[in-house]
């Protein structure tokens, strides 16, 4: 009874934890792509001086998100969106509007990437 107790815990905790992995990235990866909807929004609407600013809080809040993700996935599916977030302040204060759309969208496609085949499922518990 005693092992069983035991075996239940651990499955418990491990189910738990994937639940809690899975819930925190899909809540940063969302917020991601939702200021990255916002700044192509800006783009659209040609709005150079408001761009520049939210690239850079794109940026600052990739480096936070970054810090969160890397203790779940590999560190080689990040080191591309960290680039390509980097680049983006610096474009957008050059006024190289096409390349800050490009960035945009490759970044959109890179997070809905990690986001579905490194997130954790319960198909990695059982």
């Amino acid at each position: 009874m005693k092992r069983l107790v035991i075996a239940l815990t651990i499955l418990a905790v491990l189910v738990g934890a994937n639940i809690y992995t899975h819930s925190l990235l899909d809540r940063t990866g969302m917020e991601m792509m939702e200021q990255i909807e916002y700044l192509e929004k800006l783009v659209n609407r040609n709005e150079a001086d408001h761009l520049v600013q939210q690239c850079g809080a794109l940026q600052q809040k990739w480096l936070e998100t970054e810090g969160i993700w890397c203790r779940f996935m590999r560190s080689d599916r990040l080191e591309p969106i960290t680039i390509a977030a980097a680049r983006l302040p610096a474009l957008a204060q050059h006024g190289q509007t096409a390349d800050v759309a490009a960035e945009l969208c490759e970044l959109r496609i890179m997070l809905g990437e990690v986001l579905s085949f490194e997130s954790p499922s319960f198909s990695d518990i059982f």
